[in-house]
């Protein structure tokens, strides 16, 4: 992905989370950001934006947020198919070798990275 970065309302056109939730996240440091001064925009690089989409994705699917993040802040650089047991437990696969268990949340990471690639491009 590329090194430009986004303004907050960018960010969360690109990542598909409305920006009131975004800012939500934000002041309560579930998505880290740089605190910056007053009249000083914070800014997001592509890497970011995956994992605030990663955040919402997960969060919608049913985790807590502070959950959500944990898994995003390890695994929103990865590529391949994350799965998350019921208890919060995640594992990385590549696409073909997953043996898929009875319950699980799968997110594919490429599929979002491409996600978030297309509306950058937009």
């Amino acid at each position: 992905m590329s090194a430009q970065t986004f303004s907050t309302g960018d960010a969360a056109r690109i990542a598909g989370i409305e920006p009131r939730k975004l800012a939500n996240l934000l002041d309560r440091q579930i998505i880290p950001a740089p605190k910056l001064g007053q009249g000083i925009p914070r800014q997001f690089r592509p890497d970011e934006i995956v994992r605030i989409a990663l955040v919402d994705r997960l969060t919608r699917l049913g985790l807590k947020p502070t959950s959500a993040a944990a898994i995003a802040d390890q695994f929103h650089g990865a590529h391949g198919l994350l799965v998350v047991d019921p208890d919060g437990g995640a594992s990385l696969y590549e696409h073909e070798q997953i043996d898929v268990p009875v319950a699980i949340t799968i997110v594919d990471l490429d599929g979002l990275r491409r996600e978030i690639e297309r509306r950058i491009a937009a």
